[in-house]
């Protein structure tokens, strides 16, 4: 059995409060201490998707980053990075959209580039990419932290634990690999589970507080679902995320492929559920997206690539 902890919260208005909610998830996990010890570099992975309004529910919210930062430096880091390679644009750009250096300044924190790329070769089993490009920064820091936004996702169903850590290969190499699967998104998720069980995060961090529904990951909806989620295998977040808000396990390909994989629990009967139930967790109300293919048009992936150069050039 792997323990997933649920905790319901309301808002981001009170940023203690938010944090406490952040504390109680973590609690039958044996808190942040049990992640972060003294003297450690932690890198916390948020979904930067793109620079964008977080009352929007497509990026992890700044004020869930900063409280998340502030119990990390209670636990003993020496250096606590907030780092991500978004769709568009940098890491910075996406963090000044949403005011968060002000936040980490006074939290502990600061925001990193993912620069450095790795070729990961060993322990992948996808089938279709013998290497993948990571990020060292997320390689080299002692502890990885998630902290995915839940969200609907228009070419993966739906994007939290597993999905979010695709930003760990840096710059525009995300964009070209989607069109390196034949348009196959049992092919795509099965180089998503890969990718995030050679990252080893120990620590998965849902921001579900505000989720976006409909067309994700940019273009849905704000969703007020409520919840923040925790959990150490990325398999059993997704798929108590995933049944919460409503899909079939074989609605999500990435839980198909995890499964196919043995890569983690991705049965209910394999998975604790502490703090909340189910029933409890399904919103009034949820949208899911209208399915578009995972490649992309070579002119679409130009007009991005010239897009991205632009914005690094604001940062």
């Amino acid at each position: 059995m792997t323990i997933v902890s649920a905790v319901r919260h309301p808002d981001y208005e009170n940023p203690a409060a938010v944090r406490a909610a952040i504390q109680a998830a973590l609690a039958p996990l044996g808190g942040m201490g049990a992640f972060v010890s003294g003297g450690q570099r932690v890198l916390l992975k948020p979904n930067f998707v793109r620079a964008m309004d977080p009352a929007t529910g497509g990026v992890t919210h700044p004020v869930f980053i900063a409280e998340t930062v502030r119990l990390v430096r209670e636990a003993g880091a020496s250096d606590v990075m907030v780092g991500d390679s978004p769709a568009f644009g940098s890491a910075m750009n996406a963090a000044r959209k949403m005011g968060l250096p002000e936040l980490l300044a006074e939290a502990g924190g600061r925001v990193v580039e993912f620069r450095d790329v790795r070729r990961v070769r060993e322990g992948l089993g996808n089938g279709r990419f013998k290497a993948l490009p990571q990020s060292g920064e997320a390689i080299d820091a002692d502890v990885l932290v998630n902290l995915p936004k839940a969200k609907a996702h228009c070419q993966m169903v739906v994007t939290c634990a597993t999905k979010n850590l695709y930003g760990c290969i840096p710059g525009r190499r995300k964009a070209l690999m989607h069109c390196l699967v034949g348009n196959s998104r049992y092919l795509f998720a099965r180089m998503l589970v890969d990718n995030a069980r050679t990252l080893g995060a120990q620590l998965h961090l849902v921001d579900g507080i505000v989720a976006m529904e409909g067309m994700g990951p940019t273009k849905g909806t704000p969703n007020p679902w409520g919840w923040v989620v925790a959990g150490t295998d990325f398999c059993a977040v997704d798929r108590i995320v995933s049944e919460a808000l409503g899909y079939a396990f074989d609605e999500v390909p990435h839980l198909r492929a995890a499964r196919d994989m043995k890569a983690g629990a991705t049965d209910l009967e394999r998975i604790e559920l502490v703090g909340a139930s189910l029933p409890e967790m399904r919103p009034a109300s949820w949208l899911k997206a209208d399915l578009l293919p995972v490649t992309f048009n070579p002119i679409r992936l130009g007009i991005g690539y010239l897009k991205h150069l632009r914005q690094w050039k604001t940062t």
